[in-house]
């Protein structure tokens, strides 16, 4: 028996148009999206016009967003390490934008 296919396809492009205008209007960076693999979650590389580049990560519906939070809030203490990737807070300050998408870079 085959192992069942637990990569998502790749984003459509309706995703990657959204993951741009969200890098634009919640993190004032403009940017070119392009789908990376994912198990449950919609992974987005960022292609940031003078800037590094970042991910954006688009959480599956069924995600509970304080466990999300958490993962967030344990990366932050994490990251300056160098053991995992940076958290990049939104214009506002927060981690997530409340539909569970995270910046990570």
């Amino acid at each position: 028996m085959d192992a069942p296919d637990l990569v998502l396809p790749a984003a459509h492009t309706s995703v990657l148009a959204r993951a741009e205008a969200i890098a634009e209007q919640r993190y004032g960076m403009a940017a070119v999206a392009s789908a990376l693999p994912g198990e449950r979650d919609h992974n987005i590389w960022l292609h940031v016009s003078g800037g590094p580049d970042a991910v954006l990560k688009m959480s599956h519906a069924s995600e509970r967003e304080e466990l999300l939070l958490a993962e967030a809030a344990l990366l932050e203490q994490v990251a300056p390490s160098g053991l995992c990737p940076r958290l990049i807070r939104t214009t506002d300050g927060a981690y997530s934008l409340g539909t569970a998408n995270n910046w990570c870079a």
